[in-house]
């Protein structure tokens, strides 16, 4: 029960009450949540409490709003920290969910050759992957790789972690901070394709998330990820962290 000499405002209190609940699985995913009369009566608060609360918990990404349905439980959000540099898999597990992928292309490509500071004689290796939580299709991954360091992945069982073959292959733990790694960050509309791969609707946001990772001065690999928007959230963490990934 709520706490009515609490320094903690009863809306607050209320939010923390149902986010228990969710992430208990009392109140599972996609099920609709009680009305907003229905929270008074449970609560013992006014609707402008509810309200309050429930605005919290949709900001949060814990509920959604359907129009003229109803407020029902979301689906866990994917967290990626963007100064730290954790593997799709690592990711997955953090949010409670099964990773899973699909190989779509193993291919060599002429792209990003400067950025990985190729040599001339030297190729790229360009992986395209589709990666899932809970067999639901969440994310597209592009990997742009040299062909003469890391050619051994085309080789490779690439429906598992590519952080781990290369930690094995290489003794490289890329998930390392490292001050020469760069991440960009960008929303676009998911468009014909992604929309088909994503099954959802051509205006559904995405994120585009672009990056450089190095170990030590050398560049590793080049990505570029395509991330549901209903599925992911980013958390940008405090401090000077301008150049980490």
């Amino acid at each position: 029960m709520l706490n009515q000499n609490s320094t903690i405002p009863l809306y607050e209190q209320v939010k923390e009450a149902i986010k228990l609940k969710i992430e208990q699985k009392e109140w599972k995913e996609n099920t609709r949540v009680p009305s907003e009369t229905e929270l008074m009566k449970i609560y013992e608060v006014s609707r402008v409490t509810v309200r309050n609360a429930l605005a919290l918990l949709v900001d949060e990404g814990y509920l959604e709003k359907k129009q003229g349905i109803g407020t029902f439980v979301s689906k866990p959000r994917i967290k990626k920290i963007i100064f730290h540099r954790a593997s799709f898999t690592q990711s997955c597990a953090g949010a409670g969910l099964v990773p899973g992928t699909q190989v779509l292309k193993k291919e060599g490509k002429n792209s990003y050759r400067k950025s990985l500071q190729l040599e001339a004689d030297d190729k790229v290796v360009h992986i395209e992957r589709l990666r899932f939580a809970d067999n639901e299709p969440v994310s597209l991954e592009h990997m742009f790789f040299s062909y003469k360091k890391y050619g051994f992945l085309l080789w490779e069982d690439l429906e598992k972690s590519v952080y781990s073959i290369i930690k094995e292959r290489m003794k490289v733990d890329l998930t390392f901070e490292n001050k020469k790694n760069r991440n960009i960050l960008s929303v676009e509309k998911a468009g014909s394709r992604m929309a088909k791969i994503f099954g959802v609707a051509p205006s559904e946001p995405v994120f585009i998330m672009e990056t450089l990772i190095h170990s030590g001065d050398d560049p590793v690999y080049i990505g570029k990820d395509y991330c549901l928007g209903s599925r992911f959230c980013y958390e940008v963490t405090p401090g000077d962290h301008g150049e980490k990934v």
